[in-house]
């Protein structure tokens, strides 16, 4: 399966999160979807970028961490987070529908929106600058952190998640 039908995939999970005004934890989206865990900021990525351009609610606001209840690093679409929620909660997403492949896709390419984008085949420049699309989205979330990283609390998560082997219920 490719990035861009994981992402549909991703999609209808999420659409119907929504309807069902639901959070979903990154480990419960990656049962749902079999997708390792660590993968899914690459395949949200498509979903978020077709948001952003569509300028639709965000449907990856509902991928929180089962720590703190917030979004990843990844997620640029919004700062006020528990509001954003509350407009993904009140959209009709089953009538508007999941987007096509090839939509899907070429909002990943207009828009690259958490620096994952290797998918595409366009050439970058500077490997170690970020995107130019996405430096409008600068300072566009507030981790309310001055650094906007929490280096103790990432090892400890990771520290957390892969000391549970999932085994056993």
């Amino acid at each position: 399966m490719t990035r861009v039908e994981r992402a549909a995939q991703i999609w209808s999970t999420l659409a119907l999160a929504a309807r069902n005004r639901q959070t979903l934890t990154y480990d419960m989206l990656g049962r749902l979807t079999g997708t390792p865990r660590m993968g899914l900021g690459q395949l949200l990525e498509p979903v978020q970028s077709y948001c952003l351009v569509q300028r639709l609610p965000p449907l990856t606001a509902l991928v929180v961490s089962g720590r703190t209840g917030l979004p990843g690093l990844g997620f640029i679409a919004a700062q006020d987070v528990p509001r954003t929620q509350q407009e993904v909660f009140a959209f009709d997403w089953l009538g508007h529908g999941s987007p096509s492949l090839d939509a899907l896709d070429r909002a990943l390419r207009e828009l690259p929106s958490n620096e994952t984008s290797e998918g595409s085949d366009d050439e970058v420049d500077d490997p170690g600058e970020p995107a130019a699309d996405t430096r409008q989205l600068f300072g566009s979330i507030n981790s309310l952190r001055p650094s906007g990283l929490d280096n103790e609390q990432i090892d400890a998560d990771l520290a957390a998640e892969y000391g549970n082997t999932h085994e056993g219920g």
